[in-house]
Formats: C-alpha cells, structure tokens, sequence
C-alpha cells in the first residue's frame, strides 16, 4: 500500500510538471552497469536471461535519478511479464542526436489494440493476469512522464515475441559535459623553433635573453634558427614585440 501511495503521489507530480530535474551529462555505461547489478539476482531467480549492451556509447542529457528509475521500472515490466526460459534484452542505438534504449522481451506480448493504453494509469490488458503478477499499475505511467519531462519520449510496439518499450534521450551537447580542470603541476617543456633570415629580425633576435643560436644551412641563404626558452609567460616574436605566452621552461 506505501508503494503504491508513493507511486500515486509521483504520477500526480509529474503530470503536474512539478518532478525537479537536474538535467546533465550522463555516461550511459554506467547507467546500464547499474542495471546489471541490481536485476541479476532477480532475474536470475526467475530463470529469465538478461542481456544488457556493453557497447561504447556517447552522453545523454537527462537527469541520472530518474533515468535510472525509468529503467528500473522497463526492466521490472519486461521480468514480470517473461516466463522462465524467456530473455529480455537493453540494446541502445544512435541516431544522429539521439539515443534509443530498447527494452525487448520474450514474454506473453501485448494485443496491438492495447498498445495505445499500456501508458495509462491502472491499464491492463489482461485484469486477471496482471492481479496475480503484482505491480502498482503505474509504473509505465511513471516511465513515460519522466522521460517526456527530460524532452524525451517513450514508446511500444509489439516484437515478435513479446514487448519492445523503446526510450529515446537526447545526446549531450558539449556545452553540457563538464568542464575537465587542468591538473595542477608543471606544464612539460616547450621548443619554439623560429627561421629567419632577415638581418633585421636576427638582430632583434640576438638581442632577446631567451635565445640560443644556430646556424641552419639549406637553398643558399644561411638561416639562423633558435630554441626559445619561454620564462614568466613573455617571449620576444619576430617583430620585436613582447608576446604573452604560457609560462614554459625549456
């Protein structure tokens, strides 16, 4: 009963628009791996396969909490509704700025004339089946108000052998990813290698503390090259003219 309050008390939120989210970069990885360890004893009690992609994905925006709850809630509608012997499958595919989450079962399916109602509160296809296999009744009503909260969307199809719930995130941009800050050491050595062969640069050149000398031979024309050693964040250029640049030794 405390369940199924709270569960009430949620559905009311967040057809309201009054669900807070925190909307960021998330690794998908790391989401799945959650899923791997919370529903491997479940599934495994039941005799049900769970297949979940290991594959390399990009960052999603979404607020990590209720994505989790989203899938917690696919995966606890796909388990309910597979018999042992069965297999549901979290395959994710890309496209273009989008990510979809393929939630596949191999469980009773779904009547085509009922996948339009599966996302309403309290809707079951089969009263007396879904009686004896508990759930509040609500939870892809949850799932679909929380995804659609995050701009994102959540649908079903019949597969071939059971249900395929399909959630679709977008990609984070890169605005979005957090900023990575430098580490806090010394930056490795620099080499600033210059080529001239007006006297006046040259000249210039020689004049610069931070200068070491050489002769490079090649098309005729002498050309002295240097190593720049850059101190304090100042070097001398070419024209003459003091250049700030990061603070570097040789």
């Amino acid at each position: 009963m405390d369940r199924l309050v709270r569960d009430l008390s949620l559905v009311s939120r967040v057809e309201a628009g009054k669900v807070e989210l925190h909307l960021k970069a998330i690794d998908p990885q790391g989401l799945l791996q959650i899923m791997r360890e919370r529903f491997a004893t479940p599934f495994e009690d039941k005799g049900v396969q769970l297949q979940i992609t290991d594959a390399v994905l990009p960052q999603i925006k979404a607020d990590e909490e209720r994505t989790l709850q989203v899938l917690t809630n696919l995966l606890s509608n796909a388990l309910r509704h597979t018999p042992a012997g069965g297999k549901v499958s979290v395959t994710v595919q890309t496209e273009a700025a989008l990510l979809k989450f393929n939630v596949q079962d191999t469980g009773t399916g779904i009547p085509a004339e009922h996948l339009p109602r599966i996302f309403e509160r309290f809707y079951r296809a089969d009263p007396a089946r879904s009686r004896s296999e508990g759930g509040s009744g609500v939870g892809l009503t949850i799932a679909k108000g929380l995804v659609e909260a995050m701009g994102g969307r959540l649908t079903a199809t019949a597969g071939a052998d059971g249900l395929d719930l399909v959630m679709t995130l977008a990609r984070a941009a890169r605005r979005d990813m957090p900023v990575v800050a430098a580490p806090d050491r010394p930056l490795p050595p620099a080499t600033l290698l210059y080529v001239e062969d007006n006297p006046s640069n040259i000249a210039l050149m020689r004049q610069a503390q931070a200068v070491k000398k050489g002769v490079a031979s090649g098309g005729g024309t002498p050309r002295e090259f240097c190593t720049i050693t850059v101190t304090d964040g100042i070097a001398m250029g070419h024209d003459g003219m003091r250049s700030s640049l990061p603070s570097r030794e040789c």
